[in-house]
């Protein structure tokens, strides 16, 4: 997610997306009680449809060592996306570890 395998540069960034009041735990509405990782899946899988696959709109380029053509404004939406569910797993982790470990 950040384009670094460095612990310092990993760990800054847990600890900024952490802070972020926008991804604090009681902003997360995905974080319900009965969720469980079927769930978890049927969101990402929606996600990557809409977001990552722009719901089948991506064009490739004439160039097939291009990839797709992205439309503007992609990359801010995905990284969001991608930051978000980040912090979700590491909620969801925490709880599963709870259940099985307790405190």
């Amino acid at each position: 997610i950040i384009g670094s395998q460095s612990y310092q540069a990993v760990s800054n960034e847990a600890i900024r997306l952490r802070n972020r009041p926008d991804l604090a735990k009681a902003e997360l509405k995905e974080l319900t009680a009965n969720a469980g990782m079927e769930q978890w899946a049927k969101e990402s899988y929606d996600l990557a449809v809409e977001v990552a696959y722009a719901k089948g709109t991506l064009k490739g380029s004439n160039d097939r060592n291009d990839g797709p053509v992205l439309p503007t404004g992609y990359t801010d939406v995905a990284k969001a996306v991608a930051e978000r569910r980040v912090v979700l797993a590491g909620y969801r982790l925490n709880d599963v570890l709870h259940e099985i470990y307790g405190e």
